[in-house]
């Protein structure tokens, strides 16, 4: 009886592995930011993946287990309900840190999720506090010159923007942009992404001059990356436009915004691009 007993109970513990394994999967294909086909392609697994977050997450391996939250995040945070993703990400922290200590790569990211949540919401407070969470275990870790270091400088830099903090946010800027050169080199879609996010702040203060410089070294990059029919070159052409309107060199403007729309790309991008920039 005891040898049947323990034979149920392998073939239990096998199965509720398999289970989380491929939920698990299904999670890892929700991305950062998920559309609306993202969505409504993992809607169905959503109560299996919930599932293994309360109930199976023993049967997910270490590596593995910021996976079941960070996509529940993900899926509610990608259509603004942040209060339900609120809670995921915590769940996440208090067993990461239970499980695998305080300092650790993934307390790390998750707290650098929960600032966005609180960011999004105009919790600024709360958004720089785990920001700086983020950003202190991640260096700790990692040391000064990293990937993840460079982006948590990045966050906290549009952070202290959407503030008006303007010398800070400059100053964390360039400090993303001098460790992803020095990684990355010149020709990098994350030093794409740095110039473009500076341009935008010398826009926001009138600095126009080199606003333009850097929305121009951004678009270069992205034109040599990713080719001209891309959607990051078609946001540099429009944010472009958007800052020779505000000069009132209309002509100039107008050209550009129809070269972006001639672009393949989904009208509600650029209209997303105009209030953010990428």
């Amino acid at each position: 009886m005891e040898v049947t007993d323990l034979k149920q109970l392998t073939t239990s513990e096998r199965l509720k592995r398999a289970v989380a394994a491929v939920m698990v999967d299904v999670a890892q294909t929700i991305p950062q930011t998920p559309t609306r086909h993202d969505i409504e392609s993992v809607k169905v697994a959503i109560p299996h993946l919930a599932e293994v977050a309360h109930n199976l997450i023993d049967a997910v391996s270490d590596d593995s287990l910021i996976w079941p939250f960070f996509g529940l995040g993900r899926y509610y945070a990608g259509q603004g309900l942040y209060k339900l993703a609120e809670p995921w990400y915590e769940q996440c922290v208090s067993l990461l840190k239970v499980r695998l200590g305080k300092e650790y790569p993934d307390v790390a990211a998750t707290y650098n999720n929960l600032a966005g949540l609180y960011e999004s919401q105009g919790k600024y407070q709360k958004a720089e506090d785990f920001y700086l969470y983020s950003l202190e275990i991640t260096r700790k870790l990692l040391g000064e010159e990293h990937r993840d270091v460079a982006t948590s400088y990045h966050n906290l830099a549009g952070l202290y923007q959407s503030q008006g903090r303007y010398q800070e946010a400059e100053d964390f800027f360039l400090y993303s942009l001098e460790i992803r050169r020095k990684l990355l080199g010149e020709e990098h879609r994350d030093v794409a992404t740095s110039y473009h996010n500076l341009a935008g702040l010398y826009q926001s203060q009138g600095r126009y001059q080199e606003a333009e410089d850097f929305f121009l070294y951004s678009l270069e990059i992205r034109r040599k990356l990713l080719g001209e029919e891309h959607r990051d070159v078609a946001i540099s052409y429009h944010n472009l436009a958007g800052l020779y309107e505000s000069q009132g060199r209309y002509q100039e403007a107008e050209s550009l915004s129809l070269y972006s729309l001639n672009i393949s790309v989904l009208p509600l991008i650029l209209w997303w691009s105009h209030l953010h920039y990428y």
